[in-house]
Order: C-alpha cells, then sequence, then structure tokens
C-alpha cells in the first residue's frame, strides 16, 4: 500500500517535521554501545546496554545486521503522476539482512535493569543467509550493526533507544 512510516514503533508519522523532532529530542531510559569486528564472513561483537533508571518494565533486545547500497526496482505508488512503476535501479539502503535475536527480541533479565548497570550481551553472525528469493552475502564496507530495545510487554509500548554502527567499529554510548 502507500508509504508511510511508523515513528517509535507505536504510531504512524503524520509526515511533519515537528513530530520526528520531538521523539529525537525524548530522553531515554538506557544508552546503547555497539562493538563489531569482521573476520572472513563471520561478524562477532557486543552490545552493551547501560541503563539510567532502575525499572522493572519488561524489555527485549533485537542485535541486528543491515545492509546499504543494494540497488533493485521499487514499486512507485504516485505513478503515474511522479514517474514510472516500477523505479528501475532504485537504491535502498538500511535492508534488513538477518538477526543476531530473536526478529521481536531477546528478553533482557530485569535484575540487570538496574540504574548505571551496563550489560554486555555478545554476538555472533555470518555476512551471508537467504531470503524467500534466494542467498546474499552482505558487503561488510556497506554493512551496519543496529541495536534496539523494545517494550516487552504485550502491550508492545515501543522503543526505548536505538543505536547504529558500521560494522567493523565501536561506536560509544551517546
Amino acid at each position: 500500500g502507500y508509504p508511510s512510516a511508523i515513528i517509535n514503533r507505536t504510531r504512524e508519522w503524520s509526515e511533519n517535521t515537528s513530530e520526528l523532532d520531538q521523539a529525537l529530542r525524548a530522553w531515554a531510559p538506557l544508552g546503547l554501545a555497539i562493538n563489531s569486528t569482521v573476520s572472513g564472513s563471520d561478524i562477532t561483537g557486543t552490545v552493551r546496554v547501560k541503563f539510567n533508571v532502575t525499572t522493572d518494565k519488561s524489555m527485549k533486545i533485537v542485535i541486528a545486521l543491515v545492509e546499504n547500497g543494494l540497488v533493485y526496482p521499487q514499486t512507485n505508488y504516485y505513478a503515474p503522476t511522479y514517474g514510472s512503476d516500477p523505479i528501475s535501479n532504485f537504491v535502498h539502503n538500511g535492508v534488513l539482512r538477518k538477526t543476531a535475536t530473536d526478529l521481536f527480541g531477546d528478553p533482557i533479565n530485569v535484575a540487570a535493569q538496574v540504574k548505571d548497570n551496563i550489560l554486555d550481551i555478545p554476538f555472533t553472525m555470518t555476512l551471508s543467509g537467504s531470503t524467500a528469493t534466494g542467498t546474499f552475502t552482505a558487503i561488510p564496507a556497506n554493512s551496519a550493526i543496529i541495536a534496539y530495545v523494545v517494550d516487552g510487554s504485550a502491550q508492545e509500548l515501543g522503543t526505548y533507544n536505538v543505536q547504529y554502527a558500521p560494522l567493523g567499529t565501536n561506536k560509544d554510548f551517546d
């Protein structure tokens, strides 16, 4: 259907930039850091979660490999008013390749959710995998790790924080 974006996994974006600014200024109850290395086709790393508060809220962490610069056709829902359908040679960025955790997140032990505590979560994965249409091998220079902590309750109340780091880098808390 119609292209849309979801803010904080909870509501559809109204295309008002002030709504994005407000979401980006929101205080995060935790920080995230990512360190990863690539050796051959193997990725190893650690995601660090530092809690800014003590909480007993149910939380889950997702660690994902994404790739940029993939060139494929893209459906154009605005055609023919704005171009043709499909758009050939469209460059796709932030394409989810695989996760080191469950797609919907691995639970974070509530005992670790204590102010100033740092929880280290090691991960491993490979650059290759398969999709419904075939196999892939991600290009390390075009790839990154995204880590995010989400609400783990049945209400799925959104995302607490997100961090992005190109493969082979160390991204500290910010």
